[in-house]
């Protein structure tokens, strides 16, 4: 799978704003699959991720309140707003997505799947974008444990070719089949996301794009392990890359978590279907 490319601009090196371009990963990774060079732009004191769109308009992504900034990270947005226009030609200025709560799409609120649906929809319906992911948009049911102590464990229950009313029951079925009490529900009608908490654990049950699953590759060889391992070449690079980090700093601990996620469950789906080239 291939990237477009980072932008140009002396930026790219500043510390900061990596910090920043990484904060929002999954939503900029998405946005270059579909070969946008994406950006955090600053305009005085507001911030936006804006997408480059091949007919020379862009997408102005934020989080439509007042000021039109973002938040720290990804996971503290509460909603979505997306605007095309165009620094050339004033009459181009479409709103593609609102999920603030005036919004027509505010059941969505911070959800990225029916963001990036709509995107797709908006730019094939116009011919702007020949897009390079399928505008078929498989989805994923996946369940992510988060272990007070120990590592994460993330699993993909179900495949489905798209998003339906059948997908998100099956999520609903699977939440209500853990021994944990809810405690957050996110009823989108096709994206349907549950909290539930545990004692020591907390399960997140979701509906979600099968894009943005850990495999990129999902409907070609899910995951069903519980101990979460790389299934990128990216992420074993990361990993590569903690645990060299480690060994200079003599972090024996991290050095040996780092090694046990990146050799563990070698013949996984997942990571057979993202092996190396």
């Amino acid at each position: 799978m291939t990237f477009a490319p980072l932008p140009t601009h002396p930026r790219v090196t500043d510390p900061d704003w990596q910090a920043r371009y990484k904060a929002f990963g999954p939503l900029i990774s998405a946005l270059r699959r579909r070969d946008f060079v994406t950006d955090i732009t600053f305009d005085g004191d507001t911030e936006a991720i804006t997408a480059e769109l091949p007919d020379g308009s862009y997408l102005r992504i934020d989080t439509g309140d007042e000021i039109g900034d973002l938040p720290d990270d990804i996971d503290a947005a509460i909603a979505w707003r997306t605007i095309r226009d165009s620094g050339d030609n004033p009459t181009v200025r479409d709103t593609v997505y609102d999920s603030t709560p005036d919004g027509p799409d505010f059941l969505n609120g911070a959800l990225l799947s029916p963001l990036l649906v709509a995107i797709d929809t908006y730019l094939g319906a116009r011919g702007i974008a020949l897009l390079t992911v399928t505008d078929v948009h498989p989805v994923v049911v996946t369940v992510t444990t988060i272990h007070d102590h120990g590592p994460a464990a993330y699993e993909i229950r179900k495949a489905f070719p798209i998003a339906s009313r059948e997908a998100a029951r099956y999520a609903w079925a699977v939440a209500q089949s853990l021994p944990a009490g809810f405690t957050q529900q996110h009823l989108s009608p096709d994206w349907p996301r549950y909290v539930l908490a545990d004692r020591d654990r907390t399960r997140v049950v979701q509906a979600t794009l099968a894009e943005l699953a850990y495999s990129s590759k999902a409907t070609h060889g899910p995951c069903v392990c519980r101990f979460t391992h790389p299934q990128t070449r990216e992420e074993e690079d990361q990993l590569g890359q903690q645990i060299a980090d480690g060994i200079k700093i003599g972090d024996a601990h991290g050095v040996y978590l780092a090694s046990l996620r990146l050799f563990t469950a070698p013949q996984c789906p997942a990571r057979t279907a993202n092996a190396r080239g």
